[in-house]
């Protein structure tokens, strides 16, 4: 009767144990993909501030904006 306790409180103990684990490797994995997830934001948002090339204006283009507010102002 004693050894079967012994048997019962054993088995007690390692569930207790694997469950504990488990939870440690859920929160892992949670940590995991909340830091994924902020990386992905974050390179998201650098590449929302960068430039695109179409949408910046060149010196000469800047020239002839210039040019063309000026008559159009002027007209008026």
């Amino acid at each position: 009767m004693v050894l079967v306790k012994a048997l019962e409180a054993r088995k007690r103990l390692e569930e207790r144990e694997r469950k504990r684990q488990e939870v440690r490797a859920e929160k892992m994995a949670s940590k995991e993909r909340r830091m994924e997830q902020r990386r992905i934001e974050l390179e998201l948002v650098r590449e929302l501030r960068k430039p695109v090339e179409d949408m910046e204006i060149s010196g000469e283009k800047k020239f002839y904006l210039s040019l063309k507010c000026t008559f159009v102002i002027g007209a008026l």
